[in-house]
């Protein structure tokens, strides 16, 4: 028999939600794209519990179905760092698991690679709540900028930097060593270095993602960590800057809106 060929790897950190995770799975199954073509990698980030039973259920469901644990809660980070590294496929979907996918995103994701294989496709998403659905990205115009306009336009806060409404070209990583830091917030500098270094982007305009709005998530909770983390993540930003253009052209072109960003 012989063996298909891999296009994503869709990697999903767990932690503590087994029931969200079995949604996210099930919706997986209901892809418009041949189950085979791609493979589900799910880290469990220290779960009080691990969530066996899902993961018994979806590996009789999926051929390309993979599951690591950590010994310790370290943050989505880590656990996307762990299926980057155990990943098979051409291109890397950062899928969390309170969150869904429209059912024909990856076959459209498809349509575009086949045309040129672009090192990051961005596109859109919709946040879904219990009261309406919203379409949210606000950046669809500042893409294809060049890369000074794009720096300031980014510690501006004109830019989306959540890694999960794109798809990345996994050897891209792998060849400038960009992965996530470990704690919160970790999407800031992973997005900056991949949007700063890559050569050849596009952006799909269909709404491929859905966010579910939930009260409990990452992005709605709010503690002295979140903040050190956020604020570092932005000084790193800087770090990156200076070392790659000198402090007084720093100073001089993006100081302002980095200020700006930041308050």
């Amino acid at each position: 028999m012989l063996k298909v060929k891999i296009l994503y790897s869709i990697i999903i950190p767990h932690f503590n939600t087994p029931k969200l995770l079995d949604i996210c799975l099930n919706n997986l199954l209901k892809q418009k794209y041949d189950l085979n073509s791609f493979e589900i990698i799910v880290v469990d980030d220290g779960s009080n519990k691990i969530p066996n039973q899902i993961i018994k259920k979806y590996k009789s469901k999926f051929r390309n179905f993979l599951f690591y644990r950590c010994p310790k809660n370290k943050g989505p980070g880590n656990a996307r760092n762990i299926g980057i590294k155990n990943s098979n496929g051409q291109y890397l979907f950062f899928l969390d698991c309170d969150d869904s996918l429209d059912v024909n995103a990856l076959q459209y994701l498809k349509r575009i690679i086949i045309k040129k294989k672009y090192e990051i496709i961005f596109f859109n998403y919709k946040l879904k709540n219990k009261i309406n659905k919203k379409f949210m990205r606000n950046d669809v115009n500042l893409f294809n900028v060049h890369k000074i306009q794009f720096v300031n336009l980014f510690i501006s806060m004109n830019y989306n930097n959540s890694v999960i409404f794109s798809i990345y070209k996994k050897n891209f990583l792998i060849k400038n060593k960009i992965k996530f830091k470990n704690g919160f917030h970790e999407d800031i500098l992973f997005f900056f270095k991949v949007f700063f270094i890559s050569k050849s982007n596009f952006f799909f305009n269909k709404n491929l993602y859905i966010k579910h709005d939930r009260k409990n998530s990452i992005i709605n909770t709010f503690s002295k960590n979140h903040i050190h983390d956020y604020l570092n993540s932005w000084l790193e930003v800087k770090k990156i800057l200076i070392n790659y253009y000198g402090k007084n052209y720093f100073n001089k072109i993006f100081l302002k809106n980095y200020i700006k960003g930041i308050f």
